[in-house]
């Protein structure tokens, strides 16, 4: 015979689109379902090589509807993300995988010590005044620079 119409998807969930976003030090993930039916919701799933995921949160199902995440430690580099889509009978699907680029706040650096004498050098996360430090403190000197 001949079927008309759509069949019934074989999962209870559609989903429509799902992204990445940097937003300061966090990574938020944003993704939006076209249908929902008896379904549970989300398990996050992190990776930083794209192959071995872990969990790292669970968004309950709303119904048709816009979801986000947070993922509040991300690592400088990729960081690759999947959905697990859980159906309350406990059957799951997962999405595409999607990746992030993290650029962090802060940078790595080195400090070459080559007077002989004893460096302490303490270093701070940058202030709202961007590029310049809260607190500078040289003791080779013994002075302290504030901003």
């Amino acid at each position: 015979g001949v079927v008309h119409g759509t069949l019934p998807s074989p999962f209870p969930v559609k989903l429509a689109n799902f992204n990445t976003n940097q937003i300061n030090s966090s990574i938020f993930l944003s993704w939006k379902t076209k249908e929902e039916t008896n379904f549970s919701g989300f398990e996050i799933l992190k990776s930083y090589d794209s192959k071995s995921f872990e969990s790292i949160g669970f968004v309950s199902g709303t119904g048709e509807g816009n979801y986000v995440f947070s993922d509040n430690s991300p690592k400088s580099g990729n960081n690759y993300y999947r959905l697990k889509m859980i159906d309350k009978d406990g059957s799951s699907e997962f999405s595409k995988i999607i990746s992030q680029f993290f650029r962090s706040e802060f940078t790595d650096f080195q400090i070459f010590n080559l007077s002989g004498k004893r460096i302490n050098a303490e270093i701070q996360k940058l202030g709202a005044s961007v590029g310049r430090p809260t607190k500078q403190t040289q003791t080779d000197k013994k002075q302290e620079l504030k901003t």
